[in-house]
């Protein structure tokens, strides 16, 4: 896409603004690159044990044992800080939720008084007035025991519950 200043014409930015780059759990980018580390890792998993497989001396083994023990934890370290970063990018989208941003202008907050959650009629779950899941919705207020007392479950997303900071 190309746009007309002062007549010359230069490239628009097509990248995903922050918002929405916030919705991604893990890019393209990230998965490619633990998927790489795996494979390598896991060649050289194979080697140490072909290398240990050939020879029948203990001292020897060692060496090919100290490989595939040292190549495990290097993909326990790649994967523990690729679930940190998808854990991170979803408490970010979770604070944008939150915040409100990038909801539709027509998003309504039901009010409810306070130490009151509300519910929609079929929902499974109750929920602080402001959450953006029961926005624009027909919803009852009551205590969190009554709520809980009709089956339902505080929700994941507002945590009804939980004080606000």
């Amino acid at each position: 896409m190309t746009i007309a200043v002062s007549g010359t014409a230069r490239r628009a930015d097509t990248r995903p603004a922050p918002a929405e780059r916030a919705a991604e759990l893990w890019r393209p980018f990230d998965v490619a690159v633990v998927y790489v580390a795996v494979v390598a890792v896991a060649g050289l998993i194979a080697a140490a044990w072909w290398g240990a497989s050939g020879d029948a001396d203990e001292g020897r083994q060692l060496g090919w044992l100290g490989l595939a023990i040292a190549a495990d934890a290097v993909i326990g370290v790649i994967v523990a800080a690729w679930l940190i970063v998808g854990y991170r990018r979803l408490a970010l989208r979770r604070r944008f939720l939150l915040a409100g941003a990038g909801v539709g202008s027509g998003a309504v907050r039901t009010a409810a008084p306070d130490g009151m959650f509300v519910r929609g009629a079929r929902m499974s779950r109750y929920h602080r007035s402001g959450c953006h899941l029961v926005a624009s919705r027909e919803v009852v207020a009551a205590g969190a025991a009554e709520h809980e007392a009709a089956g339902c479950r505080p929700c994941p997303v507002c945590r009804p519950l939980e004080v606000l900071r």
